[in-house]
């Protein structure tokens, strides 16, 4: 679904802000897709262990609260990296001097809702792998349509530029994020919790 994200992104930018905003777009999306794939990596392998220990009420949970603890860990040197490293991650990714202030402008506001993205990737696997896909496509789809009803708004009408985009990717991303809460809280007795006496076993099994 990430692809989605890039696709309208590209679209409402290129013609709504131009083509440098276009070029500091990609230059950016690399980082996005990264965080989304690992947290697709944390989220493929921890579903897999919920579906082993379907119906084990203890042990679902502690993945679903590894998945948790996973991404956040993963989430804080992402942050890290973007606002304490930026030049050096610019120059990586070969972003020009004219750019960069239009890729942070981007990548800043992306990455305070990278979290959401990157959570709602893992749950998305784990609803998967819990008996309901439709559920879990429905919502990954209604953050990608949220994006684009918010690229419009924030990119035409209000002229924000390209922070609008990167502000409707990461309302999107809360909306999605929003609706598995919503599911997982309609669980019985859910209650996500971390214990540290198994932390690396379940880590290794995940990965």
């Amino acid at each position: 679904m990430i692809a989605l994200y890039v696709i309208v992104d590209s679209i409402f930018v290129g013609r709504g802000v131009g083509k440098e905003a276009l070029a500091a777009l990609n230059i950016a999306y690399p980082i996005i897709t990264i965080s989304s794939a690992i947290s697709l990596m944390i989220g493929m392998g921890a579903s897999t262990l919920i579906s082993l220990y379907h119906g084990k009420k203890h042990l679902e949970e502690l993945c679903l609260s590894y998945i948790h603890c996973l991404n956040f860990l993963f989430y804080l040197v992402l942050v890290f990296l973007v606002f304490f490293c930026s030049k050096q991650v610019l120059w990586i990714l070969g972003g020009e001097t004219s750019l960069e202030a239009m890729i942070r402008g981007y990548l800043y506001p992306c990455t305070v809702g990278m979290i959401f993205l990157m959570i709602s990737t893992g749950w998305n696997a784990a609803v998967r792998n819990l008996g309901a896909p439709k559920y879990a496509f429905f919502s990954m789809l209604a953050g990608a349509l949220c994006n684009v009803f918010f690229d419009w708004i924030f990119i035409f009408p209000m002229d924000l530029g390209i922070q609008g985009a990167a502000i409707a990717t990461s309302m999107g991303q809360i909306l999605s994020f929003l609706l598995l809460l919503f599911f997982f809280r309609k669980k019985e007795d859910f209650y996500p919790f971390l214990s540290s006496k198994n932390f690396m076993v379940f880590v290794e099994k995940i990965v």
